[in-house]
């Protein structure tokens, strides 16, 4: 479920600094999914995959964590 809020949004209301864009963000999920199939692929099987997009997902709530207020990484 799609609640409408941007990457671009979230970094703003996190005051999140100049230097780290959405634009880099969206690049750095991309590469990590891209490169968890890649892996996934070379290692025959999926655990490899799950492991790398669980160690996004933990970074994503690290970075924007659940309404509290997050230190400018």
């Amino acid at each position: 479920m799609h609640d409408g809020v941007s990457i671009g949004a979230a970094m703003r209301d996190r005051a999140m600094s100049a230097d780290r864009t959405p634009e880099t963000l969206a690049l750095h999920i991309q590469a990590v999914l891209q490169g968890a199939f890649i892996l996934a692929k070379a290692k025959g099987g999926a655990q490899v995959a799950a492991d790398s997009l669980d160690h996004l997902s933990r970074y994503l709530t690290l970075l924007f964590g659940a309404g509290g207020a997050i230190p400018n990484p």
